[in-house]
């Protein structure tokens, strides 16, 4: 079974700025996606550390989820959710960030 988590969010920037902010914050692949169900939203596979990670467009405000995708990823959550929370959140200037049920 895959752990997956999920933190709810404000941010001041748009969707397009927040991906600008990521693409140079960090060295992840972002991608801005679209879906017919969940709209548009970005996304990006972290190679070594075997996540996934997306931010969906919420009423109001954001939804960052990410997924381990590997044994290894999972045995280490706790450490990778430090990392969404310490490095992803203040990219995105991440206001209210609060634990949520994720999409998936």
């Amino acid at each position: 079974m895959s752990v997956v988590v999920a933190y709810a969010y404000r941010s001041e920037l748009t969707l397009p700025e927040q991906l600008d902010a990521l693409r140079a914050g960090t060295d992840w692949a972002w991608q801005e996606r679209d879906s017919e169900f969940w709209g548009d939203y970005l996304g990006a596979r972290a190679a070594p550390e075997g996540l996934m990670v997306k931010i969906f467009v919420e009423d109001d405000g954001y939804l960052l989820e990410f997924k381990c995708l590997t044994p290894e990823a999972e045995a280490r959550w706790e450490e990778h959710t430090r990392v969404v929370l310490r490095q992803l959140a203040p990219l995105v200037r991440a206001q209210e960030v609060r634990q949520a049920a994720a999409n998936n």
